[in-house]
């Protein structure tokens, strides 16, 4: 990792340096830097990592179980889809969300190029409506 090294990910910005003895992870934002990860830099071994993912793919609190979450980032502009609602960013910071009801989520999911058998979006169809009362974590 380079202190201060930057990237351009279709149309934003990010950084990472390093600060206090951490690394930080930012994405450029209309009035300046915001954070989005920061780690202590220590040495991490495999253990470390079966752990997170052993929590960010089974814990119930974990914005990953639970609900439905597409994330997809194409020139200019990110779309996040999470729950129930789809979040597009514009590079220049511009934010629209919308509320996908169940008879607009093959087409959102479409939209996201997630391509579903007749069978499995039958069954996304099933746990959508199950978790439409739900209120979990976002992103």
């Amino acid at each position: 990792m380079i202190d201060g090294a930057e990237v351009d990910q279709a149309g934003r910005r990010h950084r990472i340096r390093r600060e206090d003895g951490q690394w930080l992870f930012e994405k450029r934002a209309a009035d300046g830097w915001d954070t989005l990860h920061a780690t202590l830099g220590l040495p991490a071994r495999q253990v470390d990592y079966e752990v997170f993912h052993h929590y960010t793919s089974t814990h119930t609190r974990s914005p990953f179980t639970g609900q439905l979450v597409v994330m997809r980032l194409a020139e200019g502009v990110g779309r996040k889809f999470v729950g129930r609602r789809l979040v597009t960013e514009y590079a220049d910071g511009r934010l629209e969300t919308t509320e996908i009801t169940t008879d607009r989520l093959a087409g959102t999911l479409r939209a996201l190029d997630v391509e579903l058998t007749s069978a499995e979006l039958s069954a996304v169809h099933e746990f959508y409506e199950s978790t439409k009362d739900a209120s979990l974590e976002q992103l």
